[in-house]
């Protein structure tokens, strides 16, 4: 991808077939994104702009996509975010009138999130043996808010990181910045804001987590002025990392702003795993065979050793996990804004100030994009448009370029170079002990209805089909 100066030469990217005046491409990308794209690359080429709820958005596929990755100075993913969630203008809209670890630094967490999970557990989804529960895949809290209580537990600490107000008014700040952000961006401004402050607003979310969170950070505050620095008595989270930090003008951040801090990072801890666990746990209770396999595994450590990093070093955990980020995400993602104007390396420019995206599904089903997956198999390769929970089992023996947690062109659901996300260590330790630690705990199985297949609204949000888990205690 390289930057033209040069105007006269100018190439634009071509519309997707198929537009209809005022809703665009919606239609399309609502009732089948799959086949969609794949006709858009037939007829218009590797890039392409489609139209949706109002918005135009350019759509990189294959190649393109890592090459909007590695260009950070062209393609800005803090303004793309921003359009998709835009937590800084939400808060000014609620909020104005009220005054990254590594995967060596995670032991820490550790007792922290077993405890928390454990008292999760035993507060959301207490069972006797032999008891029952049915939970909606789509639409019961009871996953999500286990999962928003352990990353509360790490970005907080155990004083109120497992405090039920806490969770869920961080559930719900989660649920309402996304429904704005769709109001922002299918509405005019002026018709946007009185409805979100009339019917989405998170100011009292942000009271109860503000409430909270102030209060005990300035506790933090206190004793770190009295140490002179950290203390080694005092427990480590995100949070009193944060106090820690300096902005760029060199003064530390204030106890509010690490709580705001807070707030804005809930989105992606709270969200993209749970996501990411309700598919794990759809995958693996529809197969019996597969959760026998992993009960063996698991079984293999002493009880004493079932810790998340022990847990996360299971190849075959492992490898459900990345494949659930590899076929189960959205057809669309990764939303990148244009800085300036960028010339494609087919020729075609994308003017400055546009929002761009990666075609993700498609370019991880692509044989000519995934070399290597393709052929990679346990025993033998599986087409990539089908989920193979083995499929990266033996290749991870010597290969670490294969765990779920790595970078490269044929796993780009964490984004690749200066865009990769920070959190994705601490995430998929969570989600493989939680998924872990149900299937020991209960029998899991699933309800479906009517529908089979999962469900790809708008191309933009992937969920597995509507119906139930049924949990039961194991005797």
């Amino acid at each position: 991808m390289v930057r033209k100066e040069q105007q006269h030469k100018q190439i634009k990217v071509k519309n997707a077939p198929g537009r209809i005046p005022f809703l665009g491409h919606t239609l399309q990308l609502y009732f089948d994104p799959v086949n969609f794209i794949n006709q858009c690359k037939k007829e218009r080429g590797p890039a392409f702009r489609v139209s949706l709820v109002g918005q135009e958005f350019y759509v990189m596929t294959g190649t393109l996509i890592h090459d909007m990755c590695y260009s950070p100075k062209e393609f800005d993913h803090y303004d793309g975010i921003q359009f998709m969630a835009p937590i800084d203008r939400i808060l000014r809209i609620c909020y104005q009138h009220k005054n990254k670890f590594k995967s060596s630094q995670l032991g820490i967490f550790s007792k922290r999130i077993q405890q928390g999970l454990s008292k999760a557990l035993e507060a959301q989804l207490h069972l006797e043996p032999g008891e029952k529960r049915e939970l909606s895949i789509r639409n019961d809290k009871t996953l999500r808010n286990i999962l928003l209580q352990l990353t509360s537990l790490c970005f907080i600490g155990s004083e109120v990181g497992d405090n039920p107000k806490l969770i869920s008014a961080t559930d719900e700040f989660c649920r309402k910045t996304i429904q704005a952000g769709l109001i922002l961006n299918s509405f005019p401004e002026w018709v946007a804001v009185p409805i979100i402050r009339r019917f989405v607003t998170v100011e009292k979310n942000l009271d109860c987590i503000m409430g909270l969170l102030v209060p005990q950070l300035e506790n933090v505050r206190s004793r770190q002025k009295v140490s002179g620095c950290h203390d080694e008595k005092e427990e480590i989270s995100l949070a009193s990392l944060v106090l820690n930090m300096t902005k760029h003008n060199g003064e530390l951040y204030t106890p509010k702003e690490a709580a705001l801090y807070f707030a804005r990072i809930s989105l992606s801890g709270g969200i993209a795993p749970g996501f990411a666990t309700t598919f794990m746990l759809f995958e693996i209770a529809r197969r019996p065979s597969l959760v026998n396999d992993l009960r063996k595994e698991i079984e293999k450590l002493e009880e004493n050793e079932r810790t998340p990093e022990k847990i996360s070093q299971i190849k075959l955990l492992d490898s459900i996990l990345r494949e659930v980020f590899r076929c189960k995400i959205s057809s669309l993602g990764m939303f990148h804004k244009t800085r300036t104007d960028v010339t494609l390396a087919t020729g075609e420019i994308v003017p400055s100030g546009c929002m761009s995206l990666g075609a993700l599904l498609d370019a991880h089903t692509d044989p000519t994009i995934m070399k290597q997956t393709a052929i990679i198999g346990s025993p033998l390769p599986v087409p990539l448009a089908q989920f193979d929970p083995y499929r990266f089992v033996n290749v991870q023996e010597n290969c670490s370029t294969k765990k779920s947690t790595s970078l490269g062109s044929e796993y780009i659901t964490f984004g690749l170079s200066h865009h990769a996300c920070p959190g994705r260590y601490l995430g998929t330790l969570i989600i493989k002990y939680v998924v872990a630690e149900l299937f020991m705990k209960f029998n899991i199985t699933v309800k479906l209805g009517k529908e089979q297949q999962d469900s790809d609204i708008f191309g933009l949000i992937r969920l597995p089909p509507p119906g139930a888990f049924i949990f039961e205690a194991r005797t």
